[in-house]
């Protein structure tokens, strides 16, 4: 019998692991080229970390460079029509930041961390009442956002009215009734991060 006979089942079953071994190994590929964990933190000093980090969109590298500060954090009733489900308390958290109005400063993520390492995001166990409005972006002012990229096209586009040079905002975390959030964490472009303790 000749190997060619004895050995076409594995010749049929050979891409197919070539390929699933491929799949396999990219994993840390991604993880290099499109970090998606936070593994680079900012120092914090005097509650303020000067965040800096880079976007590449449509083969155009734009720099980031915003000064953030926490200002604190306290239970509220509810934000923009925004309300936490029972068995869960809303907390807001405020910030200061600081950019030139020419940075990109839209599209950041606030975390709240409790004392086990456990995570709380934005929306999740909350409701949102429809006759409010939808929620705006809370890392910029509702209208004067500065210049924000158009993800299609590439192109930057201007807001209707230029971003201050400072500006305050409110992220909105809902937290299980019990548990007290012991870090905020904040970020733009993993692997960038800022952590602030809640006090």
């Amino acid at each position: 019998m000749s190997w060619w006979k004895r050995n076409w089942r594995w010749l049929i079953v050979l891409p197919i692991a070539v390929v699933a071994a491929g799949f396999a190994s990219s994993h840390r590929l991604l993880e290099i080229y499109w970090p998606s964990d936070p593994t680079s933190e900012v120092a914090v000093e005097s509650e303020t970390a000067h965040y800096t980090s880079s976007l590449t969109n449509a083969g155009v590298t734009y720099e980031r460079a915003i000064d953030v500060t926490f200002d604190g954090a306290q239970i509220v009733e509810s934000v923009e029509g925004l309300t936490a489900v029972e068995g869960a308390r809303l907390w807001a958290f405020d910030f200061t930041m600081a950019a030139d109005p020419e940075v990109i400063a839209d599209g950041c993520t606030v975390i709240a961390l409790d004392s086990d390492g456990r995570q709380y995001f934005p929306r999740a166990a909350t409701r949102q009442d429809v006759s409010a409005g939808a929620l705006v972006d809370s890392c910029v002012p509702f209208g004067a956002e500065g210049p924000t990229i158009d993800y299609f096209s590439g192109e930057l586009i201007d807001s209707a009215t230029p971003r201050p040079a400072q500006w305050t905002t409110t992220s909105v975390i809902a937290i299980p009734d019990g548990v007290e959030p012991r870090t905020v964490r904040i970020y733009w472009d993993l692997p960038r991060y800022a952590d602030f303790p809640v006090r």
